[in-house]
């Protein structure tokens, strides 16, 4: 004999939604960051009555709920909290689910070598010995800038310049310098003061050498300001 059994398809239930955790979490603004970085904690599932402390790891406390920390040095740093209830009974410890991570800086140092010989143009190197650097912005104080890790920068007036260098590390941390440079001439195309083209030999032809020793190329046509007409072309 054979029998044959008729199945009735199960009928599906809405899944009961999870109770919220109880479980004590602290909870960091970030996880890591640079020197100086401010991080803000927080504790779920923690009573706001009670004695709160916060142990940083960096040899700072607070006692306040909700904490804001500046981290001054770099190092990895494994926050706790202690809060103990109003009648001073249970005490619960919980370590941070990680450590908070302050990367290294780097360190931004030049020197600066003025070159202003006779008959030269009158530029100044700058010379990066910066530690630990992976990119350069340098401000040159006149409105020029460079990302160059070794420039080289011709000031055209006579002055004072602040010059800052801003060196960035592969975890985006940063550092800056500063120094004046003192500028003591305005730039000087190194061209003669007078010109005659009139082809007697004597001051026939003008040419700025400044331009031709910093490899600039230029057009300079000189026009006879009565009628106009070409009267030199530097070649």
């Amino acid at each position: 004999t054979t029998r044959t059994l008729a199945t009735q398809p199960l009928e599906s239930k809405p899944s009961s939604p999870l109770p919220p955790s109880t479980e004590v979490a602290i909870r960091p603004s970030v996880l890591e960051g640079c020197p100086g970085a401010s991080v803000e904690f927080t504790a779920d599932n923690l009573p706001s009555e009670g004695t709160f402390l916060w142990n940083f790891g960096d040899g700072s406390f607070s006692r306040d709920a909700r904490p804001k920390h500046t981290f001054s040095k770099s190092g990895r740093f494994e926050v706790m909290l202690s809060h103990s209830s109003v009648g001073g009974g249970t005490i619960q410890n919980k370590p941070v689910s990680d450590v908070i991570v302050i990367h290294e800086v780097p360190e931004a140092i030049f020197t600066v070598l003025k070159q202003e010989y006779e008959n030269t143009i009158p530029s100044v190197h700058f010379e990066n010995r910066s530690i630990g650097g992976k990119t350069y912005a340098w401000d040159f104080g006149d409105g020029t800038t460079s990302n160059l890790m070794v420039p080289r920068h011709v000031y055209k007036k006579s002055g004072v310049y602040t010059v800052s260098l801003l060196v960035t590390n592969s975890t985006g941390c940063t550092d800056r310098m500063e120094k004046t440079v003192r500028i003591e001439d305005d730039y000087n195309l190194l061209a003669s003061k007078s010109f005659s083209p009139n082809g007697d030999g004597l001051e026939d032809s003008f040419m700025p050498e400044a331009l031709k020793t910093l490899r600039v190329r230029f057009h300079m046509p000189v026009h006879n300001g009565s009628t106009g007409e070409l009267v030199y072309e530097p070649s």
